[in-house]
């Protein structure tokens, strides 16, 4: 999930953050299943939380550039992460 996550970030241009509703949307373009468990199509803003806590990657509020401070995943906490996940 989260190399998925990664994949996102990169294609969309390697911000250092990015809105859950913005990944989730992204996320649901990609074929197969997310950990076994949920088609990507199928994910959810909860379903993703989910499937990011057993990595210790979680949601933050982070300012954009609107003054908006939207739930978001940082690029750093995936980067983090992966050593947690099975290569």
């Amino acid at each position: 999930m989260v190399r998925a996550a990664l994949h996102v970030f990169d294609v969309v241009g390697s911000p250092e953050a990015m809105a859950s509703w913005d990944l989730v949307d992204c996320l649901k373009d990609l074929p197969g299943l997310a950990e076994d468990r949920w088609a990507y199509a199928e994910l959810t803003q909860s379903r993703l939380a989910q499937l990011m806590a057993p990595y210790g990657v979680f949601t933050g509020k982070v300012t954009g550039f609107d003054g908006r401070r939207p739930r978001s995943y940082r690029r750093q906490d995936l980067l983090a992460a992966l050593p947690h996940t099975a290569r």
